[in-house]
């Protein structure tokens, strides 16, 4: 169906055909156009209020949204931090085993030092306490070097 209107001398027509004559809207039509404008343009203030509605909201969610990401950008930085204080540690702890590990192979190295003298009696203690002393030294000395 083909319907178009026109501003002629400051009145609305309308035909119906492409090559239609015009003719002036009659009072009834002009009435029912005006209504429909209006209806449509309370529907678009409606609209217009829930857009509002919508920015508001958007813009509430945009800024909670931006508080995440800053949230998120602080754990990663604790993230990082924790993550060399845990490397830092590790490696701490890493040494000291280590070390207890040596200590561990001193003792082993004094004990087998130990059961080479393990002649000990009472009467020659004063010979044992020295051969020991002189063990655990030696000991310590093979560690050094």
């Amino acid at each position: 169906m083909y319907y178009e209107e026109k501003v002629i001398d400051g009145i609305l027509h309308c035909r119906s055909t492409s090559d239609g004559e015009w003719r002036p809207l009659m009072t009834k039509e002009l009435t029912a156009k005006l209504l429909e404008c209006r209806q449509k343009g309370q529907e678009l203030n409606a609209i217009g209020v829930d857009l509002k509605k919508d920015t508001v909201a958007l813009q509430k969610r945009i800024a909670e949204l931006e508080s995440e990401i800053r949230r998120i950008a602080e754990l990663e930085a604790r993230n990082s931090e924790l993550s060399n204080i845990a490397h830092r540690k590790t490696s701490e702890y890493r040494e000291k085993c280590n070390a207890y590990v040596e200590q561990g192979r001193q003792l082993e190295r004094a004990h087998a030092a130990l059961r080479e003298v393990d002649d000990w009696e009472p009467e020659h203690e004063k010979e044992w306490r020295e051969r020991h002393a002189q063990a655990i030294k030696e000991a310590g000395a093979q560690h050094h070097s």
